[in-house]
């Protein structure tokens, strides 16, 4: 009897697991379509990209304002908000970092988020206290493996 009550309660487990599992997958599902959606609407001259007229013009709109809430944030400074965005900075938000940017913006801070970020910090400064005698030639590009973003340290590191 205790055989079987073990074997269904890992069942139900398992089940339900699956069953949250499909639910948030779905739930992405959703949020990304919104995302590609607003994309769509905010890009008015079709480029492809999003330039900071077209920023100022989505936070304008409150139907896009709205929108911008529907995907999980709320931001009031279009300047600001490109600046986010816009990790090349080459003026123009490209569809990838404006779904980079989103998926960065939605919700709160999350544990993984500070510890990148107190990460980061520690880096700089360490960077910024050694002292700076050696040519730039020793100095290199690093990619952070957690976020695989390039950051420029000092060989010496």
């Amino acid at each position: 009897f205790t055989g079987v009550f073990v074997d269904n309660a890992l069942m139900n487990a398992k089940k339900q697991r699956e069953v949250q599992l499909e639910a948030e997958l779905e739930k992405q599902r959703v949020w990304l379509e919104q995302v590609i959606e607003f994309f769509g609407a905010a890009d008015t001259d079709g480029d492809g990209s999003i330039n900071l007229e077209e920023t100022e013009c989505l936070l304008q709109d409150p139907i896009m304002s709205a929108y911008f809430q529907l995907i999980g944030f709320q931001f009031e400074d279009a300047t600001k908000l490109f600046r986010l965005f816009d990790k090349d900075g080459s003026g123009h938000i490209s569809f990838t970092e404006f779904i980079d940017g989103c998926e960065r913006m939605k919700g709160p801070a999350r544990a993984v988020d500070l510890h990148l970020l107190s990460c980061d910090s520690k880096l700089l400064v360490e960077s910024l206290c050694k002292p700076h005698t050696h040519s730039r030639e020793s100095r290199r590009f690093k990619k952070n493996p957690l976020t695989s973003e390039s950051r420029l340290f000092d060989s010496r590191t």
